[in-house]
């Protein structure tokens, strides 16, 4: 890699782009010279021509290569190089397939949504990736999967919440065991959720708040007697 690096080609932002780059970038706490670093050593560069290629400001070699160390470890420069190794499955070498998983379940957690739901897509693509170098299995039933979010994602309901609607018909899922269990939490911690599908509801509004209205169970309860009912 040269030393001059041209920010106005697309390639130089690799496969997922400019606009990748720079949304999940400052999500993840970057400066606009950690994003470019990033998106640098994401591509293969060394730490040195990355900081460098970013732009950082420089004397000396010596004052690049401290740079350069500083770059590399700061929080939001390994946070956005996890979010983009999940995204893409690139940047061997920038960070290990451990951090990454380390790094993105952390991200997943965030009390920022924006950043829980980049987070959550790009451990999904990592998922998706992941699964086709796999032996085919059968999907398990819709309690089944949710019991797996729930397991993966811990306290970040939106998921499973949003499962719980997609799954039995249509409707919230009636005769899942996960419907009463998650049900509470839907209503509290996602009330335009819960708002919306109950207004697709029509008659059955009555049944569908009293499970709104259940006990608002942790989800160590919760994972606990969903997995005694499927038996995993």
């Amino acid at each position: 890699m040269t030393n001059t690096v041209d920010w106005n080609l697309p390639d130089t932002w690799g496969e997922l782009g400019k606009d990748w780059w720079l949304e999940n970038g400052r999500l993840a706490g970057c400066t606009e010279e950690q994003i470019k670093f990033a998106v640098l050593r994401h591509g293969g560069a060394n730490a040195v021509s990355a900081a460098k290629g970013a732009g950082y400001a420089h004397t000396n070699s010596n004052a690049l290569r401290q740079a350069a160390y500083r770059a590399a470890r700061s929080a939001g420069v390994m946070n956005a190089l996890a979010l983009a190794a999940a995204a893409d499955g690139l940047g061997e070498g920038a960070i290990s397939d451990a951090e990454v998983d380390a790094k993105i379940a952390k991200l997943v957690r965030s009390p920022d949504a924006r950043v829980s739901i980049a987070a959550i897509e790009a451990r999904e693509k990592q998922k998706a990736r992941r699964q086709a170098s796999e032996p085919e299995r059968l999907p398990g039933s819709p309690d089944e999967v949710i019991l797996e979010m729930l397991r993966e994602f811990g306290g970040a309901l939106f998921i499973p919440c949003g499962l719980l609607f997609e799954m039995g018909n249509g409707d919230l899922g009636w005769g899942l065991a996960s419907t009463p269990l998650l049900a509470p939490h839907c209503k509290t911690k996602y009330p335009d959720l819960w708002a919306k599908k109950r207004s697709e509801l029509g008659g059955q509004t009555k049944a569908f708040d009293e499970l709104g209205n259940g006990p608002l169970l942790s989800v160590e309860q919760i994972i606990a007697q969903l997995a005694a009912h499927v038996g995993r």
